[in-house]
């Protein structure tokens, strides 16, 4: 019970930020009362496509964790959670960002797919 409660609250975070619903989020709060203030102005930015996506493809590996464990399936429910929880640790540890490494070969393959069916 309580990984279907943690993949519930992980799925929460994930579909509020893909929707950019940052400011309902506890963790948007406290970032924008406490740490934002103390931080120099952003210098460079990093495109935007490729970070949506990344949060995506983590909603999406939260979402079959949780459908995962809902169904009674707990290998399903662990082994996507896994890799969800394996990804945030890449990025967060290393700044090794999987779907944005991910992300050019898929819009390669959107375009290659829209040029041949134009």
């Amino acid at each position: 019970m309580k990984e279907f409660l943690a993949a519930i609250v992980r799925l929460r975070a994930f579909e509020a930020l893909r929707y950019r619903e940052y400011r309902l989020l506890s963790y948007g709060q406290i970032f924008g009362k406490l740490v934002a203030p103390r931080l120099s102005p952003v210098s460079e930015r990093e495109p935007v496509a490729p970070l949506r996506f990344a949060q995506f493809v983590g909603f999406v590996f939260a979402l079959a964790g949780t459908v995962g464990f809902l169904a009674g399936s707990t290998i399903v429910g662990t082994v996507a959670t896994g890799f969800a929880l394996f990804a945030a640790l890449l990025n967060a540890a290393f700044g090794i960002c999987l779907g944005c490494q991910i992300y050019p070969l898929v819009a390669r393959l959107r375009n290659t797919g829209r040029a041949t069916t134009a």
